[in-house]
């Protein structure tokens, strides 16, 4: 899922709308579904027209947005799926046999998600600095 903020608003408006009105959903559409269904408190945000919603979550601050909390969730779910870095999903499980919950695995891992991201956009993306960044990942990811 990709694009700028203000397009990936309408797929998630446009998925909850769908979903509200019994329409068929795409694969990723239920992706979406599925996760703003695990957020009853955000549910009305996503009723919301999307520059209505734009100038709303704009007043919360980052670590509270609502669309950054469910875009973490997403991004941990395809990086899961598709076992990227490569061993995220052992670290996943072992975390999820502990907390029992798969959603808190996720709010667990947000941390050192984050954490990469920051570090992965101050640093030159060469193939070595990929792959530090990876393992520095996966260790804080280990550590919980």
């Amino acid at each position: 899922m990709y694009g700028n903020r203000q397009q990936m608003l309408e797929v998630y408006c446009t998925a909850w709308h769908k979903n509200k009105t019994n329409q068929q959903l795409t694969s990723l559409e239920k992706q979406v579904v599925s996760l703003i269904a695990e957020h009853p408190e955000y549910h009305d945000l996503f009723e919301l027209p999307v520059p209505e919603l734009e100038k709303k979550l704009s007043d919360w601050p980052l670590e509270e947005n609502p669309f950054m909390h469910l875009s973490l969730h997403m991004s941990l779910r395809e990086q899961i799926q598709i076992n990227q870095p490569a061993g995220i999903r052992d670290c996943y499980k072992k975390l999820t046999d502990k907390t029992k919950s798969h959603h808190e695995t996720e709010h667990q891992m947000f941390p050192a998600l984050v954490e990469t991201i920051f570090e992965q956009q101050h640093l030159e993306p060469t193939p070595d600095n990929v792959k530090k960044l990876n393992k520095i990942y996966l260790d804080k990811l280990n550590s919980l």
